[in-house]
């Protein structure tokens, strides 16, 4: 999956950068598709370090902004991605990337 993770990033973002291991978070959630069936879709968040700060959006993307926690942090809508932060910054604050 971090294999697949770093091509996706970079096809999307013009983005190379290293995975920082051990953390792998999942979040889970239903939707009803386009077929107006009710499906599960799984997530998995992995971390990443990459000292660009410029990048070239693939066609999928129309924009992007570089956020501080915080400012992330009061961003997302919903709790299981605010919990995923926290989890994050506490996990890169003790990996020493902070």
């Amino acid at each position: 999956i971090e294999q697949t993770a770093l091509r996706e990033l970079r096809e999307e973002a013009g983005i190379e950068a290293t995975i920082v291991p051990g953390f792998d978070h999942h979040i889970e959630y239903a939707f009803v598709d386009k077929k107006r069936a009710q499906a599960i879709k799984k997530v998995t968040f992995l971390l990443g370090v990459t000292s660009q700060a410029e990048i070239t959006l693939s066609h999928e993307h129309t924009d992007y902004c570089w956020l501080s926690y915080a400012h992330a942090k009061k961003q997302l809508t919903y709790a299981n991605a605010r919990e995923l932060l926290e989890k994050a910054e506490l996990y890169l604050s003790n990996y020493g990337h902070k």
